[in-house]
């Protein structure tokens, strides 16, 4: 265990704390903290194995293409976007059915969102913050942004679009009322 250690007890290390990780670890959680902060994000429903009727029907007030996502965490490897309903009710019984393991006893079904997506990094001590450069990277297998998506193929840095007015719009949006959103839910 990395804190018990004595060998590990000077080496200096940054990150969240258990309760911050859930944010990643759980996109569950993540879109219901940004429902309850007013965070722009997809329309979607969380669905477990005890209701795959109910994922079912959700899935049927969707257009295509069709996101899934496991609760957990798959390596970057746990987020399906589907062309067809026929696909997307058969991959979201498989989900459910152990495909990531425990990672997908949750599913999230949520509306597809087109557009362009960068990654922002933000360090915070839980009141202040530092906005990081953006990355933006290429998660499909295949060329032209085809295929499944992988633990990433490359990252790009700095991103084109993402201009000074842009970033702004990000800061305002989505960094500020989720670095108050962690305060004042004492994560």
């Amino acid at each position: 265990d990395f804190k018990n250690d004595p060998r590990t007890q000077n080496i200096p290390v940054i990150g969240p704390s258990k309760a911050g990780a859930v944010l990643e670890g759980s996109k569950d959680f993540a879109k219901k903290f940004m429902k309850r902060h007013n965070i722009p994000t997809a329309q979607y429903e969380t669905f477990d194995g005890e209701h795959v009727e109910e994922g079912l029907k959700f899935l049927e007030t969707l257009k295509a293409p069709y996101v899934l996502k496991a609760d957990g965490l798959c390596a970057g490897k746990g987020v399906l976007i589907l062309p067809t309903l026929e696909e997307a009710k058969k991959e979201f019984k498989e989900m459910l059915g152990g495909m990531f393991g425990n990672a997908s006893a949750r599913v999230v079904i949520e509306e597809f969102l087109s557009g362009i997506e960068c990654s922002v990094f933000v360090l915070t001590d839980g009141k202040n913050y530092k906005i990081l450069p953006e990355a933006k990277d290429y998660k499909r297998i295949g060329e032209h942004d085809t295929g499944l998506n992988t633990g990433g193929m490359g990252s790009v840095t700095p991103v084109p679009f993402a201009t000074k007015e842009w970033m702004q719009k990000v800061d305002e949006r989505i960094i500020r009322p989720t670095v108050e959103g962690l305060a004042e839910e004492n994560i």
